[in-house]
């Protein structure tokens, strides 16, 4: 088992999107069921850091509470509460956007967490691929307008 908190997911992709649109719908905090991969149904309960959104993904729900949400920075983090399916704990998601000139945006979509059940690597190939999947989704939507 791990005690300290690592990174074992990260995607990083280039889209054709101004900073500020992506990061319209990266701040929808309750708006994932329109972009992210499998997702059918997405609530959220308050507002702003603190506020706890419940996923249906595939049959199952997760809840994840909004810890960072910074405009200027153009960063949200958030954790997943326990309990939950993943074999780690502390575990964390994290997404990063750069402006890259007027019109395009990198994402940086990373998870960090810590006390792994099973090798870290594993577990970042699943979450890497859900994550790539979601980015493609988000392209799609952005496209659409």
């Amino acid at each position: 088992m791990t005690s300290s908190s690592i990174t074992y997911a990260s995607v990083t992709a280039e889209l054709d999107h101004p900073i500020d649109t992506v990061w319209a719908r990266i701040a929808a905090f309750g708006g994932l069921e329109d972009w992210v991969e499998g997702v059918s149904a997405c609530s959220v309960e308050g507002e702003g850091v603190g506020a706890v959104r419940t996923v249906v993904r595939v049959g199952s729900s997760v809840r994840e509470r909004l810890e960072v949400i910074d405009p200027v920075a153009h960063v949200l983090r958030y954790q997943i509460l326990p309990p939950h399916h993943l074999p780690a704990a502390a575990v964390h998601g994290n997404v990063l956007l750069r402006a890259l000139g007027e019109a395009r945006t990198e994402m940086v979509w990373r998870s960090d967490a810590r006390d792994f059940t099973v090798a870290p690597e594993l577990l970042g190939a699943r979450i890497e691929a859900f994550y790539a999947a979601s980015i493609e989704g988000l392209r799609r939507v952005l496209a659409a307008g």
